[in-house]
């Protein structure tokens, strides 16, 4: 089945999350320390969201991560946190689904905290570029029908408590769910879901200078902006056929700033997709079926979105939900 098919029906879901400033801001012990390191180990499991990728597991899968984060002066009043991180981890059959290797940015969002300050809940979102040792290879590895391409991206949320044990160092566990694919760049690609459990250490490095604030300023409430994107890239109909085809979208949006922090949106898509009309047309191959025959123009869709936005500082935080 064509994935691409349903381009009419697009949802475009970059998580929408935010965070409060509770109604007394006192810094959660070692939140004086901009910069901060964390190591941690996972253990969880492929959640097999296809009867192959059941067949193919054989193991649980075990991971490691490595983050380092920085703080802005804000954190002290629960604002979103910025880091990097390293994520290693195998992927339930190592002669098949082989290993990942991933690079990404993450931010993490204060979600409660406890009265004394030291424990606190926060939810994480990350994303980047993984690496797959082992692909789909129609001669060496045809088994492999969940990733087709070494580079894929890597999405994760999570849920984590922390707990400060001393004002420099905490510790910390949660649940998370990643995910890599590689969006049907190559085919076959089902991509795979990792869901695990975590234990974290975190250690501060660095401290705020006294002097040090935070001189970003947020968008003027009650106005109005406009956004255009302009995007591209490649797609395939499916590994037995041959060729690579071009996808292209556009969209225009226009914003109403209700809010410092918060705005909403409206605006229109047009969608291209050089394959449908190949794939479309590739289907009348049953002699008892009538045969159908699409016009090139099948090739473009349109469609209207709504689109609530959250700011921090330079950073957007949007969701896109459209027919």
């Amino acid at each position: 089945m064509f994935a691409l098919r349903n381009l009419r029906h697009v949802l475009v879901f970059t998580l929408l999350s935010a965070a409060w400033p509770p109604a007394s801001p006192a810094p959660f012990p070692g939140d004086s320390c901009p910069l901060y390191a964390g190591v941690a180990l996972h253990y969880g499991f492929v959640i097999p969201h296809h009867s192959f990728i059941e067949y193919l597991l054989t193991s649980h899968i075990r991971s490691a991560e490595v983050i380092m984060g920085l703080k802005l002066n804000d954190s002290l009043y629960y604002q979103p946190r910025q880091g990097i991180g390293f994520f290693y981890s195998e992927l339930g059959n190592q002669e098949i689904l082989g290993r990942s290797f991933s690079l990404f940015g993450y931010s993490e969002y204060h979600l409660f905290h406890s009265p004394n300050e030291k424990l606190r809940g926060d939810f994480r979102i990350g994303m980047g570029l993984g690496y797959v040792t082992r692909i789909f290879d129609v001669q060496e590895n045809n088994m492999n029908m969940a990733i087709s391409a070494h580079l894929n991206a890597h999405i994760h949320l999570g849920f984590q408590c922390t707990y400060a044990v001393t004002p420099l160092s905490s510790v910390s566990a949660g649940v998370r769910l990643s995910h890599l694919s590689n969006g049907k760049i190559k085919s076959p690609n089902t991509g795979l879901n990792l869901f695990t459990l975590y234990a974290m250490y975190s250690l501060q490095l660095t401290k705020f200078p006294a002097e040090k604030k935070n001189k970003c300023r947020q968008p003027a409430p009650h106005s109005w902006m406009y956004e255009g994107v302009l995007a591209g890239g490649t797609t395939v109909i499916d590994a037995h056929t041959p060729g690579r085809y071009g996808v292209f979208m556009t969209n225009l949006t226009v914003f109403r700033q209700y809010h410092a922090r918060y705005r909403a949106g409206l605006g229109m898509d047009i969608f291209y997709n050089q394959a449908y009309y190949l794939w479309l047309n590739s289907n009348n191959m049953y002699d008892w079926q009538p045969a159908v025959h699409y016009p090139r123009n099948v090739n473009f869709s349109g469609g209207i979105h709504c689109a609530p936005e959250v700011c921090h500082h330079r950073l957007v935080y949007t969701v896109q939900l459209g027919v």
